[in-house]
């Protein structure tokens, strides 16, 4: 039973690095950018607060879909190796 639920979650997390792998552009976008992604008003904050809101998701590295998507990628090897290896013991 573990080794199937192994085999559900390394296809799921290759599932969604793929999806993020697919969708990633440039890491530095303008914080202007990133707001019309996620839906918000880009007009609402100053210049200034962009600034400092795009250098601490620079420095914390969130918002960045390239590492979502390695991340899921790198999940899903350890899993998929995971199963391999208790299906060989």
């Amino acid at each position: 039973m573990l080794t199937l639920t192994l085999l559900v979650l390394a296809a799921l997390c290759g599932a969604l690095a793929w999806d993020a792998l697919r969708l990633r552009g440039p890491a530095r976008l303008p914080h202007s950018e990133v707001m019309k992604m996620r839906g918000q008003d880009p007009t609402a904050l100053s210049p200034q607060k962009q600034q400092e809101l795009q250098a601490f998701e620079r420095q914390h590295w969130i918002g960045n879909p390239n590492f979502v998507g390695w991340g899921f990628a790198l999940f899903g090897v350890l899993f998929l190796l995971t199963a391999l290896v208790r299906m060989t013991a």
